[in-house]
Formats: structure tokens, C-alpha cells, sequence
């Protein structure tokens, strides 16, 4: 569909489908975010650069672009303009050694982001909120690691 190299496409990540069906792409390896028509033709580099290795992706409620990268959650308007920083690792629980992999939305608008280190996905409560974040899924190795079997961190459900 898109070939190697098209547009400058250096080891693609994550993926989304934008309001009028072209594929947007992180581009990790160039650090760019990267537009493509239905067919697979390059349309334009929509975000030329992004801070911390880009890793994941997803369009939010508003239309807007969600990026994911090591350290923090980049939110970038849907013609490619920088919006704000949403979240950096510092500002979550436990987050030590947090790196923000993974990024999707539910189906009720909330932003879930997987933290590879550790094992575990935050369910981040709200848009405004950036400090505002629980974990919700814990692999039980981690959760009885890091915090004890009855230690009250605020799991919704353990995971093996």
C-alpha cells in the first residue's frame, strides 16, 4: 500500500485513518508524522518534526492527533500545527521509569496509554487533566513487584 522509503516513510509505527480517509503515519525512524491518500500516495509531511521519539498514535474526539513518545503525549492539531504537551512521564503514578508506548481511545473518549516498562495502561480521566490518571490494567508480576499484593494501588483489574 505505501512502499518503502515513499515520502521519506522510515521505520513506520503507529496508525490512523484521518476525517477524510488518508492514513496518517508516525515515521519513527525520521521522527515525522506523514499523510498518504487512499491509494497509498504520498501527500505531504504533516508534522516534520517530533520531540522524543514518536512511537504510537491515534485522532481524538476532536479530530485532533494524539502522539505517543517515551517521555510525553503530544497533541497536534489535524493540519499538523502543535497543540500542547498533554502529559509528560513525570506527571503519572509511579512513573519511575515510565516510557508511553501504545495510545487509543475508547469508546467513550477516554485516552488509554500502554507504559512498556512497567507492564501497565493508563486510563488518563481527563482532556484537561493531565496529573488526573489511573492505571488500569497491571500485569500481576509488576503489581506484586513494585507495590506488594495488598498494597491498594489503584488497579481496576489485574492482568497476567
Amino acid at each position: 500500500f505505501v512502499s518503502a522509503q515513499s515520502g521519506g516513510l522510515l521505520a513506520p509505527q503507529g496508525m490512523v485513518f484521518d476525517d477524510d480517509g488518508n492514513l496518517v503515519i508516525v515515521s519513527s525512524g525520521n521522527d515525522r508524522i506523514l499523510k498518504y491518500d487512499t491509494n497509498g500516495n504520498f501527500l505531504q509531511v504533516l508534522v516534520p518534526q517530533v520531540p522524543e521519539s514518536p512511537f504510537d498514535m491515534d485522532m481524538g474526539p476532536n479530530g485532533n492527533f494524539w502522539v505517543s513518545s517515551q517521555q510525553s503525549i503530544f497533541v497536534y492539531f489535524p493540519n499538523g500545527t502543535f497543540s500542547h504537551i498533554f502529559a509528560r512521564a513525570d506527571d503519572v503514578p509511579g512513573s519511575v521509569t515510565t516510557a508511553f508506548s501504545f495510545i487509543t481511545f475508547d469508546l467513550y473518549n477516554r485516552l488509554l496509554v500502554s507504559d512498556t516498562s512497567n507492564d501497565r495502561v493508563f486510563n488518563f480521566l481527563e482532556e484537561r487533566a493531565r496529573s488526573l490518571c489511573s492505571v488500569i490494567f497491571v500485569s500481576s508480576h509488576y503489581h506484586a513487584a513494585r507495590f506488594g499484593a495488598n498494597s491498594g494501588y489503584p488497579a481496576y483489574r489485574v492482568v497476567a
